[in-house]
């Protein structure tokens, strides 16, 4: 993961990064806090009649 987001920040020049991560995907959520991605909110999405609970995560670079 860590490779990706290196070779995105050099090709992309970015300085913050937010992404969406189902909340029951603990695994996910471990890893990218590893990284330095932080909770930021929450947020419901309906997927083919079932609603499922989202949470968006993000990260800054100076």
């Amino acid at each position: 993961m860590k490779a990706i987001i290196d070779q995105g920040r050099e090709r992309l020049k970015f300085t913050h990064l937010e992404l969406a991560v189902a909340d029951f995907n603990e695994r996910a959520i471990r890893t990218y806090e590893k990284e330095g991605f932080r909770k930021r909110g929450e947020f419901d999405n309906e997927i083919r009649g079932q609603v499922y609970q989202f949470v968006i995560m993000s990260k800054d670079w100076e």
